[in-house]
């Protein structure tokens, strides 16, 4: 037999991030392995996190209990402003919003690009960070998770079995917009691949997603919104996945974007279709 319990090596996550980065423009991480923790980088304009492996990066504390709670950078690293829990969630760590929604979602702690959002009056930072040759596997939370950024890229990096159960491979909460997603590879993930891609004039193309939406019916291998507008999904590949491989949906109020382009797309063997695309009638969009 296994053996009894108490003879066994068992071994767990110790700690959520290895390192933290705040108010540190230009910042490069490079060439690293992170086994079971990973980065939070947040105010770091211009940050470059490239060609690192980052294995079992991500997991929840619900192993622990019910009423354990998710570390919270947000509160650890000094930059919580309104993240109140509501019904045992952890808020996300946004320290100031982007606009009036106020969105809320609980997390868990995973690979994370954090930008300013609002600052002073009404103006906005570009966060342009870059995310580029990286491989990430094995990540309960997204694998990569981006909060109020803009004009980012994502670029040529390898995502295998992340996002369980109810995150991204490529994971954005953000109405930044003006980010390219470009040549990455994800490989299963739990509810979706890239997305939301929202904002205005991002670019997702050349990703291969294969496997995505596992454990979520209603997903997309990419996808936009409501918010969503001049944006180009064009030469992905996404198969074999459970729910529409590309995707611009609309809001509950039935309104969707504007003027976004899907071409030249190829998907097939996906559960509920291959391409979809909610429009208002007289709105520009090509589908190909």
């Amino acid at each position: 037999g296994a053996g009894s319990p108490d003879t066994w090596d068992i071994r767990g996550k110790t700690q959520s991030y290895a390192m933290a980065f705040v108010d540190c423009p230009g910042l490069t991480i490079s060439g690293f392995t992170f086994f079971a923790t990973t980065i939070f980088v947040a105010n770091s304009e211009a940050a470059a996190i490239r060609d690192n492996k980052f294995t079992y990066p991500s997991a929840s504390k619900r192993a622990l209990g019910a009423a354990t709670p998710e570390f919270n950078p947000a509160t650890a690293f000094g930059l919580a402003g309104d993240t109140k829990s509501t019904a045992g969630k952890v808020l996300h760590p946004t320290f100031q919003e982007w606009d009036d929604t106020k969105s809320r979602f609980a997390f868990v702690p995973t690979t994370h690009l954090a930008g300013r959002g609002r600052l002073t009056g009404d103006a906005r930072k570009d966060s342009e960070y870059t995310f580029t040759n990286n491989v990430v596997k094995w990540s309960e939370g997204s694998g990569v998770l981006m909060i109020h950024t803009a004009k980012d890229t994502i670029e040529n990096n390898h995502f295998e079995e992340v996002g369980y159960p109810w995150a991204r491979a490529i994971e954005f909460y953000s109405q930044g917009g003006g980010v390219t997603v470009k040549r990455n590879t994800v490989i299963k993930d739990g509810a979706g691949g890239i997305g939301p891609i929202w904002g205005d004039g991002s670019i997702c193309e050349l990703n291969r997603i294969e496997q995505s939406g596992l454990l979520i019916t209603d997903s997309q291998g990419i996808g936009g919104g409501k918010p969503t507008h001049g944006a180009n999904f064009q030469l992905n590949w996404v198969y074999n996945s459970r729910g529409i491989g590309l995707r611009y949906d609309s809001a509950t109020d039935g309104i969707s974007g504007t003027n976004n382009l899907l071409i030249a797309n190829v998907a097939f063997g996906n559960g509920q279709c291959g391409i979809a695309a909610k429009v208002k009638p007289g709105d520009r969009k090509s589908v190909v």
